[in-house]
């Protein structure tokens, strides 16, 4: 039996979705257009994810891949509108959980296609543009 990268990430890294899942929910600003709202909370999700991943890489005790200093460097990259997965050295299980982390700020699922075609903040943006609802 297959399973999607995405089924696989609650597998493979469920503790630390789980301490996310445990943090205090933090009010966050309405306003009546949804256009305005969405570019800071998107940044502000992708940056929530790439802490936990380089607190994740930094106490990892064996640096297998050889990478790690690399990767950490990535993940240092500031968070903008222009910015790509890649900018963040994020492999395919990071481009599935940072995604987690819009669905859950947004409490909107997308869709595997479509997460699929999303590769980086702009996409991001231009997908909540045209499906998201508050």
């Amino acid at each position: 039996m297959a399973f999607s990268v995405r089924a696989m990430s609650f597998a493979m890294r469920l503790q630390p979705r789980a301490v996310l899942a445990l943090r205090p929910m933090q009010p966050t600003a309405r306003s009546f257009s949804a256009a305005p709202s969405l570019e800071p909370r998107v940044i502000d999700a992708v940056k929530r994810y790439t802490a936990l991943r380089k607190d994740e890489l930094s106490k990892e005790a064996a640096d297998l891949s050889g990478n790690k200093e690399k990767m950490l460097k990535a993940l240092e990259t500031p968070v903008t509108v222009s910015t790509k997965w890649d900018d963040l050295g994020f492999d395919d299980l990071d481009k599935v959980e940072v995604l987690l982390e819009v669905e859950d700020e947004f409490k909107h699922v997308i869709p595997d296609d479509d997460a699929d075609k999303i590769t980086s903040v702009g996409e991001t943006l231009e997908y909540l543009g045209k499906n998201y609802k508050e």
